[in-house]
């Protein structure tokens, strides 16, 4: 059983994207936190829909819908930050009131990062992630130089998603290294490697 999916609709997003990329390429790029945000957009949404929930394992149709409805989440929220990219942009972290819409939206976003980190690079990465976001909130139960004074979960979201100039910084130390990574590397990890004599 394939790792990946693959059909029309696929294909078409998947050509969407590397065409945005091209047009960037010869005609200028949009505001950064645009195109951050719309990089960020179609790499959730074509993440969700090329990677299977468990690769390895029987094509259930109920996988599709849960698929789909991911995919549709993962729009409808990182569209979110793209719509209001001019408020993110102004974000002043700890300062501009971080209320319950945010929250919940920072907590679902992060979510759908990690789900897709699992099915793209396996458990590790996702576990990593969330003992460290643990760490962030429960500090001061950790002894000696590990000691912090923790963070309140509404602070701890507020950080990485709304930091600075908004969206676009999230997204900053993930994008390059890791979204790409995770798109990309089952498909250049699985070519033939020639060894020369």
């Amino acid at each position: 059983m394939k790792k990946y999916r693959d059909n029309i609709c696929i294909r078409i997003i998947a050509i969407a994207f590397a065409s945005f990329f091209l047009y960037t390429a010869f005609f200028g790029t949009f505001e950064p936190s645009i195109h951050r945000s719309v990089h960020l957009v179609f790499t959730i949404v074509l993440g969700f829909l090329l990677y299977r929930p468990f690769p390895g394992k029987a094509e259930k149709s109920v996988y599709n819908v849960v698929d789909a409805v991911l995919s549709s989440g993962s729009l409808i929220i990182f569209g979110y930050f793209l719509l209001n990219q001019e408020i993110l942009t102004n974000w002043i972290v700890f300062v501009t009131p971080f209320e319950t819409k945010d929250f919940i939206i920072s907590i679902i976003a992060t979510t759908l990062a990690l789900e897709l980190g699992r099915r793209a690079t396996g458990n590790a990465l996702p576990i990593v992630a969330v003992i460290f976001l643990l760490y962030g909130r429960f500090g001061q139960y950790f002894p000696g130089t590990l000691y912090h004074n923790g963070y309140s979960w509404k602070k701890l979201w507020n950080s990485p998603i709304m930091v600075l100039t908004g969206y676009s910084d999230f997204q900053l130390p993930y994008r390059q290294p890791l979204l790409s990574f995770l798109l990309f590397s089952d498909v250049f990890l699985s070519w033939p490697v020639v060894v020369m004599p």
